[in-house]
């Protein structure tokens, strides 16, 4: 298993490519936060980097410790990296809020 300095070192170096979304990520993590907000992320990326962004992503937060609030709206990318979903309407009201499993399993 890697150690989270490498999935750290990994991460900024592949946010490179990802624009100032990525620079902003990478400086975020210097500042060893409790939690952090990442607002669609990874919407920039071909598929193939967005799908290995999203997975050193949950390796990072798990390693660290780290409560990330990731919004988007892709569903597949929501129920890949969730330990908890909550589900908003247009509206900014939350809908439902659970485990990806729940949610999805009763998603209207």
């Amino acid at each position: 298993a890697a150690s989270a300095h490498v999935l750290a070192n990994r991460l900024i170096i592949s946010s490179c490519v990802m624009k100032s979304s990525g620079a902003a990520l990478a400086r975020a993590l210097v500042a060893k936060p409790s939690l952090m907000l990442l607002d669609e992320p990874l919407n920039n990326l071909d598929a193939n980097l967005r799908e290995e962004m999203r997975f050193e992503i949950k390796e990072l937060q798990k390693k660290l410790g780290i409560t990330i609030l990731y919004v988007t709206h892709d569903q597949e990318i929501a129920l890949a990296i969730s330990d908890r979903l909550a589900i908003m309407n247009e509206h900014g009201d939350i809908q439902q809020v659970g485990t990806p499993w729940d949610v999805y399993g009763r998603s209207e």
